[in-house]
């Protein structure tokens, strides 16, 4: 079941804090880097960031994020993430048909470690074109495009 999170309950965040963090130190081992911002989030920063948070959830525990922020047409999301013991059963990509359906924009954008092999797999399977590769803050970063 998909549901909205209120990030501005301190249980909310906290959850999500439980599934990104996991996710992204697996990330982190995977493009050999703890440079990932989302590694030192905190419930506070979870609730300042402006993003509309959904959450995959299974038998009352969030098990999977989508983040997005919405501007001029443009669906960006800025944290897509499973939490580590529900890998390879199709969350992620609920959660993206999910943001799909929802509509109202053109585009939907969306950046990964140029490293991260299964995040980059996935947004190729799922129609994104790669759009440009960058160096940030020493990690190698790929971004995708789908166009709606």
């Amino acid at each position: 079941m998909i549901r909205q999170l209120n990030v501005h309950e301190r249980s909310e965040a906290e959850n999500i804090l439980a599934v990104q963090v996991p996710a992204y130190q697996v990330e982190a081992d995977w493009i050999n880097s703890t440079s990932i911002p989302g590694l030192c989030d905190t419930p506070e920063l979870i609730s300042q960031s402006g993003e509309t948070f959904y959450g995959w959830v299974e038998g009352g525990r969030v098990c999977g994020i989508l983040a997005v922020k919405m501007a001029d047409q443009t669906a960006d999301i800025h944290r897509l993430v499973v939490d580590p013991a529900f890998f390879r059963r199709g969350i992620a990509g609920k959660l993206l048909d999910h943001l799909e359906k929802q509509g109202g924009f053109s585009r939907i954008i969306v950046s990964t470690g140029t490293k991260n092999l299964p995040a980059v797999s996935f947004y190729l399977k799922r129609g994104f074109s790669e759009t440009r590769t960058i160096i940030r803050e020493g990690i190698s970063l790929t971004s995708f495009q789908k166009d709606m």
